[in-house]
């Protein structure tokens, strides 16, 4: 079987663009996050409580974003593993 794409010519300056695109997305979130994390860096080392305390917030709800996502997703994929069991079992 061969892939054809051939389809795709009248399209290539679309294709360009969200390349484009995704390039420019990507890199002003690497400068975003690289400014935000040296901000937060600097605030953390902070003698000031108050700027040390947002920091610290500003981390410990970010590993908790992180650690429900992993948890949804662990458990949303034993459900799907015993929905796929289900069905076969029942000849869905």
């Amino acid at each position: 079987m061969r892939l054809d794409l051939s389809i795709l010519l009248p399209h290539l300056g679309l294709l360009a663009q969200g390349a484009l695109l995704t390039a420019e997305t990507c890199a002003l979130a690497l400068a975003g996050g690289g400014i935000m994390g040296a901000f937060v860096a600097i605030a953390r080392t902070s003698s000031s409580a108050l700027l040390w305390r947002i920091a610290f917030l500003y981390v410990a709800v970010g590993l908790l974003y992180y650690a429900a996502a992993k948890l949804v997703a662990s458990l949303g994929s034993r459900f799907e593993n015993r929905l796929r069991a289900h069905s076969a079992w029942r000849g869905l």
